[in-house]
């Protein structure tokens, strides 16, 4: 099984050796191999496009309130950028 990070300060023989304890502790028996490259998947890139897609639906909703539309028409009323925060 090779697992591949990013960051080289992550590549150490007792985080393997640790993985490695993990998963035959899962029942898994294959020989555990960290490689230094570019990752595709992760749990920190779902998360971050998990937010930024709730971040997306937020605006779209602000922005196509009707009672925004209603004082931006009548008032001039701008929405200031990166003012709609998730909480």
């Amino acid at each position: 099984m090779t697992l591949r990070i990013s960051q080289p300060s992550l590549k150490s023989d007792n985080i393997r050796d640790e993985l490695q304890n993990a998963l035959q502790a899962l029942g898994r028996s294959e020989a555990l191999v960290i490689e230094i490259g570019p990752v595709q998947d992760s749990w920190a890139k779902r998360n971050t496009a998990k937010i930024e897609a709730k971040q997306r639906a937020a605006e779209a909703l602000i922005q196509g309130d009707s009672l925004v539309q209603e004082l931006i028409a009548q008032w001039g009323a701008k929405i200031v950028p990166g003012s709609i925060k998730l909480v």
